[in-house]
Parts: structure tokens; C-alpha cells; sequence
């Protein structure tokens, strides 16, 4: 498979490159580099705050699931306004837009999925 270059994008910000790896319906993944920048600094605040719960997050799955429960349960209402919206986008170099469901920061990189409503 061909490496597909992608910038992950929210409410109009360019926030890095997603480099896609591989897939497995439903799920995409790949390389995450954020991308420096000091426009829009309340968007990048949030979603760089969301990044780090959601590495976290992956960490403590990966190692203390009762732990990874207990956090979710705790901290995921904290951004529900980045879960429930259609926002996100990956753009591709030709400048499409491609909707997707909010995505998940791990410590390898980034999964996603398309969001079929976009």
C-alpha cells in the first residue's frame, strides 16, 4: 500500500500530517506530526489538551485497563464538544476534504474513521 499524506485539519485550523499506514475497516491509522503554528491559539490550546488525554488514554489501555475505565468515565465529557461535531477533516493534496469522526491520538501515531455523513 501506497503511503497517503493527509493534513488533519478542525474548524478550518491545519494542526499537522497524517501519513496513513494501514487500515482495518473501520478503522485507518497512521503517523501523526503536529504541525507549529501560532494562529488560532484557543483551537490549538483545546485540541492539543484533548492530544494529550487521548495518548494517556491509549497508554493506560494498553497497561491498566481498570484504570483506562475509570479515566474515561471521568474526563471523556470533557470533550464532547470535539466528539460530537463534524469539524475534523483530512485534506489531501489536491485540496479535497474528507470528513472524519474525531480522532484518536496514540502514542504510535493517530486512528480514525470517515465519517459516512460528510
Amino acid at each position: 500500500m501506497q503511503a497517503e499524506s493527509y493534513t488533519l485539519e478542525f474548524r478550518g485550523v491545519s494542526l499537522g500530517i497524517v501519513t496513513r499506514k494501514d487500515s482495518d475497516f473501520p478503522n485507518l491509522w497512521g503517523s501523526f506530526t503536529p504541525l507549529l503554528a501560532d494562529d488560532h491559539p484557543e483551537i490549538r490550546d483545546r485540541i492539543e489538551h484533548y492530544r494529550q488525554y487521548s495518548v494517556d488514554a491509549d497508554r493506560l489501555m494498553e497497561t491498566a485497563f481498570s484504570q483506562w475505565e475509570a479515566s474515561v468515565n471521568e474526563n471523556d465529557s470533557e470533550f464532547l464538544d470535539l466528539m460530537e461535531c463534524d469539524d475534523w477533516f483530512l485534506v489531501d493534496p489536491s485540496g479535497n476534504k474528507h470528513g472524519i469522526l474525531i480522532p484518536i491520538f496514540t502514542q504510535e501515531g493517530l486512528v480514525w474513521r470517515w465519517n459516512p455523513g460528510l
